[in-house]
This record gives C-alpha cells, sequence and structure tokens, in this order.
C-alpha cells in the first residue's frame, strides 16, 4: 500500500488485492477491532469514504487499540486532504500512546500542512522526533504526496 502512493491506479490495485486477502482472512478467523480497522484504512484510501466510516465504527466498538485506530483514520484524513480531521485523530493517538515513532512523523507532517497555535500544548515524547533521519521522512512523505497529485490531475 505505502508503494502504492506514488499513482493513482497502482493505489487502487493494491487496495483491490489487500481488501481480497482481507476478506480471505476474515474467512478464516474471527473479525475483530484491528481488522476492521485496517479495513477503513484501505477503504479510507480507495476513495470509499462512507464505507471507511463504518468500519472505523465498528471497529472502535471491538478494539482494545484504540490509539492504533486513530492512527489509522488520521492516514485516511491525511490522504483525503482533511488536515484538521488528520490532526485531530492523531493528536487522540499521541494522548493514548505519546511514544508511538510513527504517529510522531505523521503529526510532524501534518503540522508542515497547517500551522498549529495549539501545538505547545501537547507534548511529543520521543526525543528524535527532530532529528536528521525524521525530516528526511517527512521530506520523502511531502514528495510522495506532491506526486500523487500531479497523477490524479
Amino acid at each position: 500500500m505505502s508503494l502504492a502512493l506514488h499513482g493513482k491506479s497502482e493505489l487502487e490495485l493494491a487496495a483491490q488485492k489487500a481488501l481480497e486477502l482481507l476478506d480471505y482472512v476474515s474467512d478464516i478467523t474471527t473479525v475483530d477491532g484491528k481488522i476492521l480497522a485496517i479495513m477503513g484504512l484501505i477503504t479510507g484510501l480507495s476513495g470509499q469514504a462512507k464505507v471507511s466510516h463504518i468500519l472505523f465504527e465498528q471497529a472502535k466498538i471491538h478494539s482494545t487499540d484504540i490509539a492504533s485506530l486513530y492512527y489509522y483514520r488520521a492516514l485516511v484524513h491525511f490522504h483525503n486532504e482533511k488536515i484538521e480531521e488528520a490532526r485531530i485523530c492523531i493528536d487522540k493517538s499521541l494522548q493514548l500512546e505519546p511514544r508511538r515513532r510513527k504517529a510522531v512523523v505523521i503529526k510532524e507532517c501534518v503540522d508542515m500542512y497547517v500551522p498549529n497555535p495549539l501545538k505547545n500544548n501537547i507534548k511529543l515524547y520521543y526525543k528524535e522526533t527532530e532529528s536528521e533521519s525524521h525530516r528526511v521522512i517527512i521530506d520523502n512523505i511531502l514528495k510522495l504526496k506532491q506526486l500523487t497529485r500531479i497523477c490524479m490531475r
């Protein structure tokens, strides 16, 4: 899925294959909150907003890992350029699990798009957030986002 963000057709194909795999997994095992959350992520990235919302709501009922659920929702909002919603979800994820590195990286990406005057109220506990390696990751995510926009025109 990550590599598919280079182009819309690749994303659609990756989402279709991922949904087929999840459908197979759900047939052989009990569907839990984590599977529902991943299905919400995949459907959200493939443009099925209503289905994604329903899956995330069901995942919230059945999941014990709410921090991951908010993280996945933030990714969907970020991909769909709903920056404020992404910020809210990523903040909730970090409140529940402040040391989640990937959430910190997404938080930094969201803050690069839209400055947040309340940023000082939320402490990021991961010490290396401002390190050079994270700057490179953030720059690459921004480049992928720009490539996605160019391919969709």
